[in-house]
């Protein structure tokens, strides 16, 4: 298994902007991580890094994983990118 490899997810196929999260698998956990993290709101405290920009959501079980909590982070996510000057 590739160490980064990984699906990124973007908003317009054909340029790097777009780019909003990507799902990468690792032995221990699955991670969602975020493009521009750093810029979105956390009120369920769900993201995680402490980097310039990105963030992550790791799943190490499905159990416990608040469904409303990670869909309003993608949403957020989505439509920061949509903002972004394409």
């Amino acid at each position: 298994m590739p160490k980064y490899g990984g699906t990124l997810y973007t908003l317009w196929p054909d340029q790097k902007e777009g780019q909003f999260c990507g799902v990468f698998v690792y032995k221990d956990h699955v991670q969602l991580a975020f493009s521009h993290g750093t810029a979105l709101l956390n009120p369920a405290g769900v993201l995680t890094g402490t980097g310039k920009l990105r963030c992550r959501i790791n799943f190490a079980r499905l159990d416990g994983v608040s469904e409303d909590a990670v869909g309003a982070v993608v949403a957020a996510a989505v439509a920061f990118s949509a903002g972004q000057t394409r």
